[in-house]
């Protein structure tokens, strides 16, 4: 008997690409699937978009809710998902016509099915991400941090929960959820990585089954507000989820990983959205030292097992400067990344092709 999918949609303030997400979901090759729409309280003609697709495909059920966020309207479709397997589709992006089809014939009866994806900025504009190996994950790469690294950061391809089956079964007996975006930046990574440390079986699908789209309307890309406390609750609730389980000793360099990203998008978001923003990043980035989760001599070191690149290189350079309290130099250093990427558009030959956004 097939696999019933449960694709869950929070929808918020999308009305402009809500009907082209959700034909390409009722398009779909595999059939067996219920649609989760979840309005979160948006305030513009959303619903009525919902509604209309609802009496044409008997496969949607919409449910509506005060707004509590991407997070909170991902855990309402959890709750109500009757599927095997659960698939998490943001409102803005879409998925091509066979996309169900291709992760679940390459799942492997997987924990997780992971595809490939394309960035959309319009017809004329796709771009492929990097090819992923079709291959079930092996035990050893959960104990290797250049694969964790790679996982969630350098190929990225583990980071989001957007185009992922995830096993229900999986989920449900870790008791999962999100966390409140309002007070935990990046949750997607968070979420990812409490499944991470839990061992599930990983299948790679070297398929572009999803468009990640560039809507310039994103509150992502805006400024966020409380950045900096944002991460630092990131980092303590996988520090003290990883401590639960008792697996935090052998995940201190995902953790470490964590910090160096949390650092550069803290500095990134006051680079594009303040004024000032050099004394801005200077007092985040000195506020922050007394208060990671893991002590900098641990995070360096796990910086210098991973593979020479120029990420790692700057890294380490800023690292270096930062542990011994120059936070004028680092600072420096953030900032000449931002002017020569957003100033020059080289940013990638000089220091590598790395996203530094876990920007939706």
């Amino acid at each position: 008997m097939e696999k019933l999918v449960s694709i869950i949609i929070p929808v918020y303030n999308v009305e402009r690409h809500l009907t082209r997400c959700l034909e390409s979901v009722i398009s779909q090759s595999y059939r067996n699937i219920e649609i989760i729409v979840i309005n979160d309280g948006s305030p513009d003609n959303s619903q009525e978009i919902i509604d209309s697709f609802a009496q044409k495909d008997s496969r949607i059920r919409p449910f509506s809710q005060k707004n509590t966020g991407l997070s909170g309207a991902r855990n309402t479709g959890m709750k109500h998902a009757n599927g095997d397997y659960l698939y998490f589709l943001d409102s803005d992006d879409f998925i091509s016509s066979n996309a169900i089809e291709k992760l679940i014939s390459g799942s492997n009866n997987a924990d997780i099915v992971i595809g490939n994806y394309s960035i959309y900025e319009n017809e004329k504009r796709i771009t492929q991400r990097e090819a992923i190996p079709n291959r079930l994950i092996p035990d050893a790469a959960f104990s290797d941090p250049q694969f964790k690294f790679d996982f969630f950061f350098g190929k990225n391809y583990g980071l989001c929960a957007w185009n992922k089956l995830y096993k229900a079964a999986f989920i449900q007996r870790l008791n999962l959820l999100f966390e409140k975006n309002s007070e935990i930046y990046a949750e997607d990574l968070l979420f990812n990585a409490k499944c991470f440390v839990n061992s599930p079986t990983i299948y790679l699908v070297n398929e572009y089954t999803y468009f990640h789209c560039i809507n310039p309307e994103s509150i992502t890309r805006t400024y966020k507000e409380g950045l900096h406390f944002r991460f630092l609750n990131l980092m303590a609730s996988f520090r003290e989820y990883a401590l639960s389980l008792d697996v935090f000793e052998e995940n201190t360099d995902l953790l470490a990983f964590t910090a160096c990203i949390a650092i550069s998008n803290i500095c990134l978001n006051n680079y594009l959205y303040t004024e000032k923003s050099f004394k801005k990043i200077y007092q985040d980035i000195e506020w922050l030292y007394p208060r990671l989760s893991i002590p900098l001599s641990l995070l360096t070191a796990h910086l210098t097992t991973l593979r020479f690149s120029s990420w790692k290189v700057f890294h380490v350079l800023f690292f270096f400067f930062y542990k011994n309290k120059h936070f004028g130099l680092a600072t420096a250093l953030q900032y000449c990344r931002f002017v020569v990427r957003y100033y020059y558009g080289i940013f990638e030959n000089i220091f590598g092709k790395m996203a530094l956004d876990i920007e939706k």
